[in-house]
This record gives structure tokens, sequence and C-alpha cells, in this order.
């Protein structure tokens, strides 16, 4: 099966991306360990040298109905958070389309060296990952968004979230202020907010802008707002409800106080709650009820 060029530069998504993949093979860092190629299909598994890390990445496709299906996996950070494929998964599409099986460099005694305290440094850091990620969730009548602080003892704003995702496209270093200084990895942050930053890292085209105009806020619709409950499950949410500063507690069970009933007239069902005072924020699986300071659900 011929892998057209178009192909791969959609999957690749960005040039960024493209051009980073693109290096790779020109640096002859892909070792294709497994590749079958036919008519209508083609399927490859190989290992890419990155930098001291090697990552382990498979591509197919098939085509069916003039139509080209495609699917991949990668080791790396990256692959789980993106829209589009790695630059490892890139790179290995690059080799499959030009029919070439590059031979992986052997490392220096001193590259092995610094390769494996490289590999023990994040293994630690893994280990001890210990930055906290925070919500602030905002409402009223007439809007809903998030913002977002970060840190270990002290919490510094996340100003900008656009810059915050790229960083860990680069797994860059970064300075938010005197007492945090970190690597972009899922590694650095505390398990316990690992769903909240696979949360924001997968909904960038809900960024909005704030009054500086950096993309501060995350606004919250129906297509995401389940996700969102979900990865603060577990979590205490600090909000602020029409100009009141709450903490939220998610309880799945509605108020002892609060009664919903249904009437249905002509075929159509009517909800009504017992109490007005209350924000509903509705989702495409359940629907949230804002009152004093838990959120209950309903499906």
């Amino acid at each position: 099966m011929n892998i057209p060029e178009r192909l791969i530069q959609y999957v690749g998504g960005t040039t960024a991306n493209y051009k980073r993949a693109e290096a790779l093979c020109r640096a002859q860092k892909i070792t294709v360990v497994r590749h079958s190629n036919q008519k209508h299909e083609t399927e490859a598994e190989a290992l890419v040298l990155d930098g001291p890390d090697t990552y382990r990445c498979e591509a197919s496709l098939h085509e069916e109905n003039n139509k080209i299906f495609f699917g991949s996996d990668c080791e790396c950070e990256n692959a789980f958070r993106q829209q589009h494929a790695c630059h490892h998964v890139t790179a290995l599409l690059m080799a499959m389309k030009r029919g070439k099986t590059f031979s992986m460099p052997a490392l220096s005694p001193a590259e092995r060296i610094i390769a494996q305290y490289d590999a023990l440094e994040q293994e630690e850091q893994a280990q001890s990952g210990d930055v906290l990620l925070k919500p602030l969730l905002y409402l009223s009548e007439s809007t809903s968004f998030l913002e977002f602080t970060l840190g270990r003892d002290r919490q510094y704003v996340l100003r900008d979230l656009r810059e915050f995702a790229g960083f860990f496209d680069r797994k860059a270093q970064y300075s938010y202020g005197k007492s945090l200084t970190m690597q972009h990895t899922p590694a650095a942050f505390s398990k316990s907010c690992l769903p909240l930053l696979r949360f924001v890292l997968d909904h960038p085209r809900t960024y909005g802008y704030g009054h500086s105009g950096q993309t501060r806020r995350l606004q919250l619709n129906r297509h995401n707002i389940d996700a969102f409950f979900a990865a603060v499950s577990d979590l205490p949410l600090d909000a602020e409800v029409s100009g009141e500063k709450r903490t939220l507690t998610l309880c799945p069970d509605l108020p002892d106080d609060l009664r919903l009933t249904a009437a249905v007239n002509g075929g159509v069902a009517k909800l009504s709650l017992s109490r007005c005072d209350y924000l509903c924020l509705p989702g495409r699986e359940k629907a949230y009820l804002i009152l004093d300071n838990r959120v209950s659900f309903f499906i």
C-alpha cells in the first residue's frame, strides 16, 4: 500500500511536529522491528531513539471504499493528549513510505551513562511528583468557566493555557515563580491531579481569552462538562458562584430537602424542583445542580 505524503502531513498535525519527525528520519533514529505491507493495508512497529529515550510506537493503515483508516500508538507522553499523532509515529510513517529500516546508532560509553542517569532521574521524578494543579470554577446564570493554579506549597496562577499545553509538547522547563521551576511532563504532577491535567490538555478548543488577552480560561459547555466533573470527582472544588466564594463537594444524591417532581402533559415531561436557589449545568450524559456547597447530578 502506498502512503500519500499529504496523509503523513495531515496525521502529523503541525509543521513543528512534521519537522521533528523529519529530523529523526535524517538522523536515522528509527529501527523498524516489524513491517507488513499489502495492497490495501500496511502496518509497522518501531523503536525510535529521541534524545536519551527510546520509544516503541506502532502505526497501521487500511484502505476501504476509497477511504484510508489510520491507527497508532506510542509510549511517549504526547500520545495520550494530542489530537494528532506524535512526531515518533509521524517519523515511522515516513520510514514506511520510503521503505527504509534504519539502524539505531550505538551509544558511546559516556552517552550510555548520561542516558542511564536521565532514566533514573525520570523514575525518581515519577515516584515523587508533587506539583498540584487546582481548578477554580466560576459560575453564574450567564457563564461557566475554569481558571487554574499550580504549585507545591505556594500556588501560582496559570496565566496562559495554550502556552502551558505547548510546554508539554517540548517537555519544556519553565519557572512560574521563586518556588516553582518544573519540567512539563505528567510525572511532575501529583497522581491525584493527573485526571484534571488530562482534561485540560485534551480540550484546547475551549481555551478562552481573559482580560489580559491570554488564554487563561477554559470554557465549560455541554460537550466537556461531564469529563470535567469526572476528573475532579475525588477533589474539593473551589468555586465562585454568582460572586460568592464556596468550596463544593461532588455528591451523587440530591439533598434531602430538595424534591424533584415530574409532570406529563400532552406527551411532554416537565421537571420542577422544590427550591429555586440553584444553578443547573447540563452535560451530555448528566445534569449537575449547584446547591449550597454541593454538586449533585442526575441522569
